[in-house]
């Protein structure tokens, strides 16, 4: 069964924003050692899910975190802002995943001294049905 993590994949791979910054780069869990940039992975913080008093009420909250790694700032900046003007506030289906809603958490930047890398990152609640 599909889920968050495709519907994510699904929503990003989908959007021209983001595709004309990273093309097909986008990876679950870490890019490729030697990939190449800019690139985006993602991977899941938490997972949450929803109960009432007689068990599961077939909603799930995960936590995801969406990362975008690149050679220089401006990129890495505009690849983040892309992601985040394609992920916040969607609703509908995806990857088969009914998604209630997609809420952008935070952001935020990091120089990556060992690679030479900029790495700017953001957290989104997704809400979707199990």
């Amino acid at each position: 069964m599909a889920g968050a993590e495709e519907a994510l994949f699904a929503i990003l791979s989908g959007d021209d924003g983001v595709k004309a910054i990273v093309g097909d780069r986008i990876y679950p869990l870490m890019t490729p050692e030697e990939g190449k940039y800019p690139a985006i992975s993602f991977f899941r913080i938490d997972g949450p899910r929803e109960h009432a008093l007689d068990g599961p009420a077939g909603l799930a909250r995960p936590r995801m975190q969406v990362d975008v790694w690149a050679n220089d700032y401006r990129t890495a900046r505009n690849a983040i802002e892309a992601v985040i003007a394609a992920l916040d506030g969607y609703r509908g289906t995806a990857a088969g995943v009914f998604i209630a809603g997609i809420l952008a958490q935070n952001d935020h930047d990091i120089f990556e001294g060992r690679t030479r890398t900029y790495h700017c990152a953001a957290d989104f609640q997704i809400m979707y049905g199990t």
